[in-house]
């Protein structure tokens, strides 16, 4: 009886009862972890190890030739269509036309400045370049695709006297640069459209004109009429001394 109860005790295997606890959090954050011991995380930094990155190849290093770029194929897109020829009709149908370049911006720094404009009879709208290649390309309008680079917006007016406005809002639209402008078909830079914009408008322009030619005219009766009045002064004293004599 006691031997069986020492070879239970003492030759037997005896198994523990492990139950594993957690002092702390509950749950463990594994997107944001706890951050390792000052002296582990110098550790594991000076540790990382690092590898060089291959060098590139000549094909990576060269830019892209003028012949991969023409042989590139397009690829149709029905909605640039669209943009395209909605650009287009409102190029031809706008007496005034300005291209701008685009800052760093919110979206509501954007539409403060859209408002600006918009209130006073300018049109701003955003289009892309492959948009705008398509619509102006092999047209007369080829000339302002250099400036359509990247983040450009383009504004439409009526008419050509909002010119002067768009000049006297430039400090009010910071976040759009100017670089240049259509007006009637041609194109202008930043500071002929400046030039532009101090002229007066038609109606002072013609009044001006007619006034210049009345002061011609009345200039050259005024000549004419000086000589013609010293003769006939010159003649009086003359018959008056032949009279006195």
């Amino acid at each position: 009886m006691t031997s069986n109860i020492l070879k239970r005790a003492i030759l037997l295997p005896w198994t523990p009862r492990v139950q594993i606890l957690r002092f702390g959090k509950t749950k463990v954050n594994i997107q944001r972890p706890h951050p390792p011991h000052p002296s582990k995380h110098l550790m594991l930094e000076v540790t990382r190890p690092m590898f060089p990155k291959p060098p590139p190849s000549i094909t990576e290093i060269c830019t892209k030739s003028s012949d991969n770029i023409h042989n590139k194929e397009e690829i149709d897109n029905p909605y640039e269509r669209i943009l395209a020829r909605e650009l287009m009709e409102s190029v031809e149908s706008s007496e005034f036309v300005c291209i701008f370049q685009d800052l760093f911006m919110n979206g509501e720094e954007r539409y403060n400045e859209f408002a600006i404009l918009k209130r006073k009879g300018i049109h701003l709208q955003k289009f892309g370049k492959q948009v705008a290649t398509r619509a102006f390309k092999g047209t007369k309008y080829e000339a302002i695709l250099p400036l359509m680079i990247y983040h450009n917006s383009i504004a439409f007016a009526e008419k050509s006297s909002a010119v002067k406005t768009l000049v006297s809002l430039k400090k009010k639209i910071r976040h759009h640069v100017l670089i240049a402008g259509i007006v009637e078909d041609r194109l202008m830079t930043v500071s002929q459209l400046e030039k532009y914009a101090a002229l007066p408008d038609l109606t002072t322009a013609r009044a001006q004109f007619v006034s210049v030619l009345n002061s011609a005219g009345s200039t050259l009766v005024s000549q004419l009429n000086t000589h013609q009045q010293n003769f006939v002064s010159n003649l009086e004293s003359r018959m008056e001394q032949l009279k006195s004599g």
